[in-house]
């Protein structure tokens, strides 16, 4: 009987040592924190002049052009603090304001660049489709 008590408290021991365990990891499909509204009573206006605008998504239709901004439905011509929304891509949008203009890209972190290679194959001389190889 001891021994069966000593194996359910060692039991018990395991499994409050494994939840404990499990709180302390962070989820790893959580989006950044940067891209949630603030929750604290933060306006948009208040992100903007911070420079805070991030760019979540854009929504493009045959006759619609949208994007998210900070947690914002916006359509071409709709203001975000100081700012308009006036052309919206498929990767960035760009807003005007009186301070000027700005980009926002959904992946600002992304260096697209064309690659080396498939440049130089891209302007290498092609022999034609039909032509007999020795």
């Amino acid at each position: 009987m001891a021994h069966d008590l000593m194996l359910l408290a060692g039991l018990v021991m395991a499994l409050a040592g494994a939840g404990a365990a499990a709180e302390t990891l962070s989820d790893p499909t959580r989006p950044p924190a940067s891209l949630f509204v603030p929750a604290d009573g933060e306006t948009v206006a208040s992100e903007g002049a911070r420079g805070g605008l991030v760019l979540q998504s854009v929504l493009i239709g045959p006759d619609r052009r949208t994007a998210i901004i900070a947690g914002r439905h916006l359509d071409v011509g709709d203001r975000v603090g100081d700012f308009t929304l006036v052309k919206v891509d498929a990767t960035q949008v760009l807003l005007k304001g009186s301070e000027g203009s700005r980009t926002l890209r959904l992946f600002p972190d992304v260096d697209k660049r064309v690659a080396q290679a498939a440049e130089a194959r891209s302007n290498a001389p092609r022999a034609p489709r039909d032509a007999v190889q020795p």
